[in-house]
């Protein structure tokens, strides 16, 4: 439809009064024979009346919504009512009649204004009939189509009696029904026959919806086929016309029952393990506040559950942790990120009666759309932080234990540490003699002392001690009683550790009680062993060392004193001898004055191999080319062991951070693995190689027996030589050991695929940053 006759239909009755008025008024300006006054008298009422069609046209028609479908009918009701009036008999007899003798124009135009007036108020007032019924057509085919098509049951019941006069597809389906077979049957019939369901309660709640209260609620039903399930009902009344119908809106919730049903039987399995559980389980919402807490609670901290209950959780948190635990709680609701991993979180909690208790919590999360809670499940740390702090006490016993001075200093630790750190007060030490014979007391706790006065030696074979010692496996005796090989028949000792100290001895525990140590006891007492144990070796070390220092130093001093002197004297006779002898006699002279030098360079360098192993002088490491000090040394072996073989592989250009005794340090090798196989059917490979850029490996390898697994680091100790004695120096693979750790490297024997030893020297390269 164009727009200008849309407007057309809109505004035609208004337009229609428009003109007639109009026309009136210029016929009320062309009358001559009348006053103006006295015209507008005879035009009057159609004038009157040509207005109200311009004003019902407006008002009740234009504004309105029947121009779109209705304008028609408007349309033939006035042109129709304005030719009826215009067709009476008598036409001027019957205006005469009503409105008096007038002008024949006067009174056509008033005609014409009562049909117009007339046809357009009778034509609105059918459209409005004709638009409200089609309104109400319309409505009834959608709520039938809504009623058809609907995603859940609509069921009209009989507000009398409650029975079905309609259902729509998806609430017979509910059922198991078709439609027609639902249409008459009571609730009584579609109510599972189970307690707290029956027709009369369902009747009265029908009764209470058709009072205006609406009623929702959960129903079960029973099928077609018996079967039961679970509905939602929301009772309603409605007005159709003049008559009320009571509406059920049926949707079934048999998935959110079993739901409910699981979370249910979950809730109980919950509470029922919760309750039943020595740990504390305490669940929270979002604002900190306590929404259940359990019995374990009571039990490990003091707080009685109830009590609790809808208190904040600061309650048995210290008060120097409430503003974390908020800020925390806080910043996961708003963001969802956690600082600490909840699997696990330690914490002092608050005991009842205002002590801490070392705590640790998991925490699990539930939220839904209605709540969002927080449930920690709390257990008691304390023994494990107390084994802890044990520990740590021990790792500090150590050390000071490996700082002692000497064995006794190192036993006296070890005792006072069992006594204060582990909490046994009756402990002792005995370490074995030089003999291998006796287990004597060294050290010993002022408990101990105090009950055995003197403290007893332990002889080879008489005691327990002497067989844990002797075995090497602790033992933890619940009753001493009960062993009568126990060395003191009269002990007052019930109970007893014995915890061996390797080859040094035993340290022993006792108490007073039978059964009185656990597993746990044990334990940190064999770790307090442990490192018992380091610490005498190191001090048994630093003693071999301390005597082995003492002899190199001594023969240092001989050979600095009375050889070198003695040298010195033999060059200067035979420096006499040789001005006065001639021929034979003075070459004699030379050749021994050739020797003393020979031997006093000799003693030089050994003097220097002696210092530096003792400490005494200062190793100076400088860039040492290895091709040519190995070359010198490989040399004297083939001068020496013709029928060696010998491969090298070594880079001229090679070069190390060592001293002058760098030829020394790899003529000890060679000799070793030359003196310990068989010189004749013997192969030595030298190789050198740079592997990255900050170190120089060295590779020894021969194809001889090979060094014994158990060997492999005892042939580095100081009573191993790497020489026979009719070559080298005679210093030994400790002095090779010694001079690498000097350089700053580092010596290792290996198996190689010959079956033979590869020895390993790892040197620091000369260039390294």
């Amino acid at each position: 439809m164009s727009p200008l006759r849309r407007r057309a239909e809109t505004w035609f009755p208004s337009i229609l009064g428009c003109l007639v008025a109009g026309s009136t008024l210029v016929l009320v300006a062309l009358d001559d024979d009348r006053s103006i006054p006295a015209a507008i008298g005879e035009g009057a009422l159609a004038l009157v009346l040509s207005l109200g069609v311009a004003v019902v046209g407006y008002r009740y028609y234009a504004r309105s919504d029947l121009p779109e479908a209705h304008a028609g009918t408007v349309a033939r009701w006035t042109v129709t009512a304005t030719g009826l009036v215009a067709a009476l008999v008598g036409w001027f007899g019957v205006l005469e009649t009503v409105i008096g003798e007038v002008t024949p124009l006067f009174a056509a135009i008033t005609a014409i204004a009562v049909g117009m007036l007339g046809g357009t108020t009778i034509g609105i007032l059918s459209a409005r009939v004709r638009k409200r019924q089609a309104d109400r057509r319309q409505a009834l085919e959608e709520y039938a189509a809504l009623f058809e098509s609907a995603t859940i049951g609509i069921f009209v019941h009989d507000p009398e009696d409650g029975r079905i006069r309609d259902v729509n597809p998806r609430g017979a389906e509910l059922l198991g029904y078709e439609p027609a077979e639902l249409e008459g049957l009571g609730v009584g019939d579609i109510t599972a026959d189970v307690s707290g369901f029956d027709a009369e309660t369902a009747r009265h709640r029908m009764q209470r919806a058709m009072a205006g209260d609406s009623q929702t609620f959960d129903w079960m039903v029973e099928r077609a086929d018996g079967s039961h399930r679970w509905v939602e009902v929301s009772l309603d009344h409605v007005q159709f016309g003049d008559e009320t119908q009571l509406i059920a809106f049926v949707r079934d919730i048999s998935d959110r029952k079993a739901h409910e049903h699981r979370l249910q039987r979950a809730e109980q399995r919950f509470r029922s393990l919760a309750e039943n559980t020595s740990l504390g389980v305490v669940t929270i919402d979002e604002t900190s506040t306590i929404q259940y807490a359990n019995s374990g609670l009571q039990r490990l901290l003091g707080h009685d559950p109830d009590e609790v209950t809808g208190e904040s959780l600061t309650r048995i948190i210290p008060d120097r942790l409430h503003e974390d635990h908020h800020e925390g709680l806080a910043r996961y609701v708003r963001t969802g990120e956690t600082a600490l991993d909840w699997s696990g979180i330690e914490f002092p909690a608050l005991h009842a009666d205002g002590h801490e208790v070392d705590v640790e919590v998991s925490i699990g999360e539930l939220s839904t759309d209605e709540e969002h809670l927080f449930t920690g499940i709390i257990r008691d740390i304390s023994e494990r932080k107390r084994r802890e702090g044990q520990l740590t006490q021990l790792h500090d016993a150590t050390r000071e234990m490996i700082q002692a001075p000497d064995r006794a200093a190192v036993c006296e630790t070890a005792v006072q540490r069992a006594d204060d750190v582990l909490g046994l007060p009756v402990t002792t030490i005995w370490l074995v003699d030089d003999a291998g014979e006796r287990l004597e007391p060294v050290a010993s706790t002022a408990a101990a002392r105090e009950m055995f006065d003197p403290m007893p030696t332990f002889a080879a074979g008489n005691s327990l001690s002497w067989r844990a010692f002797e075995t090497g496996e602790a033992r933890m005796i619940a009753d001493l009683q009960d062993h009568p090989e126990r060395h003191n028949p009269d002990t007052p000792l019930r109970s007893e550790l014995i915890i061996p100290i390797g080859k040094f001895g035993v340290m022993n525990v006792g108490s007073v009680e039978p059964d009185d140590f656990t597993d746990n006891d044990l334990l940190l007492a064999r770790l307090l062993v442990a490192n018992l144990e380091v610490a005498l070796e190191r001090t048994e070390r630093e003693r071999t060392l301390e005597r082995h220092t003492e002899r190199m130093e001594f023969f240092n001093s001989i050979l600095r004193h009375d050889v070198l002197n003695g040298v010195t004297i033999i060059k200067g006779r035979a420096g006499f001898l040789a001005d006065e002898l001639e021929g034979e006699s003075a070459r004699d002279a030379e050749t021994i004055i050739e020797w003393g030098e020979d031997i006093e360079a000799i003693i030089y360098r050994v003097r220097t191999v002696l210092e530096t192993l003792t400490g005494e002088a200062e190793t100076e490491l400088h860039p040492v080319e290895v091709a040519p000090a190995l070359r010198t040394e490989l040399d004297r072996v083939e001068s020496t062991y013709p029928d060696v073989t010998v491969e090298t592989r070594v880079p001229d250009g090679t070069k190390v951070l060592a001293n002058d005794l760098l030829g020394e340090v790899l003529g000890n090798v060679l000799t070793n693995a030359v003196d310990h196989n068989d010189p004749a059917d013997l192969t030595l490979v030298v190789s050198a190689e740079r592997p990255d850029g900050d170190r120089v490996v060295v590779r020894i390898a021969d194809d001889g027996s090979g060094v014994p697994d158990d060997r492999k680091e005892a042939i580095f100790g100081r009573s191993e030589t790497g020489a026979g004695p009719s070559t080298g120096s005679g210093f030994g693979l400790f002095f090779v050991d010694a001079m690498l750790a000097e350089y700053g490297g580092d010596v290792a024997v290996e198996d190689n695929d010959r079956g033979g030893a590869t020895f390993v020297l790892e040197f620091r390269a000369a260039d390294a940053g």
